[in-house]
């Protein structure tokens, strides 16, 4: 057990608690919309969000082969995500989970 030191340690703890609930209920929900196969390969974008959001939030830009090296798994799941007969505005706005879950490695 550790004890929290201030309020803004407890902030960013409720923060981090509170995004991890709705990735995990965003996640659930898409489930219903969504085959388990095509929820899984808009889950592969999340080192996409990931490197996005840490830009975002810290700045902190990653080397531009980093980048180079995203561009074909988001290339490939936003063709996927045009071509796929099974695929509901619903689920795939509640996949957002992708972005939450990048949320929690930055």
């Amino acid at each position: 057990m550790q004890t929290i030191r201030s309020r803004v340690q407890f902030f960013k703890i409720s923060a981090l608690s509170l995004i991890f609930c709705v990735s995990v209920v965003l996640g659930n929900v898409s489930l219903r919309f969504l085959p388990v196969s095509f929820n899984q390969a808009i889950g592969a974008t999340t080192p996409f969000f990931t490197a996005v959001f840490a830009y975002l939030m810290t700045f902190k830009r990653e080397a531009w082969l980093t980048y180079l090296t995203l561009l074909p798994v988001v290339t490939g799941v936003v063709i996927a995500s045009g071509v796929c007969v099974l695929t509901r505005r619903a689920g795939f706005f509640s996949n957002s989970s992708v972005a939450f879950r990048a949320e929690q490695h930055c």
